[in-house]
């Protein structure tokens, strides 16, 4: 019985190291997370109203371009992005001090 004390010691240290070095990141609570999301779904209605919008007019600042395709795809580019970005590099949260 004194051989499983130690062992199972040594195995409590051992995932007590491996909770401590184990980082704790943001997830979805990263602001860029939020960020990607918006900037998505603000793509995604302006690609649906370039699509489905009304009859696009001729007029002296667009010149006749589905101004409203292209701008919701760089922003599904930029939506891209951030969230590939929040994904490589993860925001690290720094452990709440344990009261013990």
């Amino acid at each position: 019985m004194n051989e499983q004390q130690p062992a199972q010691q040594s195995e409590q240290k051992a995932e007590q190291k491996a909770e401590q070095k184990a980082p704790h990141t943001a997830g979805a609570f990263d602001i860029r997370t939020f960020i990607a999301g918006l900037m998505g779904l603000f793509g995604l209605i302006l690609i649906g109203a370039g699509l489905f919008g009304p009859e696009r007019t001729a007029d002296s600042v667009t010149e006749g371009r589905p101004i409203n395709i292209g701008v919701g795809i760089a922003l599904l580019v930029f939506a891209a992005a951030m969230q590939g970005w929040a994904m490589w590099r993860p925001t690290v949260v720094d452990a709440p001090a344990s009261e013990e």
